[in-house]
């Protein structure tokens, strides 16, 4: 979410938890639809993948199809929220590494480079837009408009090329 801590700051604790519980429980709902899986919430932030547990041919896809829903979810649950909540989502495609370590409050999880970028991309975007990666983009095909190419500088002072996901042309990507 894009500005949460000031848009918070005047709100009470259980006002914040029942918007990102409304917020969320539309984004589960969405990744659910399309089989993507929930990674996990860090304060304000979703973490989704496509292609976890099972591998997914066209996960770019999906991945890029979902990401548009999500901004469309948020857009449209505004007027029922006390607060406008602008989201930014960011997409990268790559192997990681998957899976539940430690002995205690086990959770199912994801680490590796791609994790990193899709991050460092998300971190980039502009409020209420998809910005994606050159490497999922190579997979869309003539699925989806994009406006690029964009350069961003990661605070690693890595460039990483991406482009801006405007929209899905066949609205039927198959899950």
């Amino acid at each position: 979410m894009v500005g949460f801590t000031k848009i918070t700051a005047r709100m009470r604790a259980f006002e914040i938890v029942s918007c990102l519980n409304r917020l969320f429980s539309e984004f589960d709902r969405l990744a659910d639809d399309v089989g993507a899986e929930k990674i996990k919430t860090i304060g304000d932030s979703y973490m989704a993948a496509v292609g976890l547990p099972v591998p997914r041919p066209n996960h770019p896809r999906i991945a890029a199809k979902l990401a548009l829903d999500l901004v469309t979810a948020a857009q449209r649950l505004q007027s029922s929220l006390p607060v406008p909540f602008p989201i930014r989502v960011g997409v990268h495609s790559g192997p990681v590494m998957a899976g539940v370590i430690g002995t205690r409050k086990l959770a199912y999880d994801v680490w590796g480079d791609t994790v990193n970028i899709a991050s460092r991309i998300e971190a980039a975007s502009q409020p209420n837009r998809v910005l994606i990666s050159a490497t999922t983009a190579k997979h869309l095909g003539n699925d989806f408009t994009l406006d690029g190419p964009h350069n961003i500088e990661t605070k690693e002072h890595r460039m990483v090329d991406t482009f801006s996901l405007v929209a899905a042309l066949n609205n039927q990507v198959s899950p």
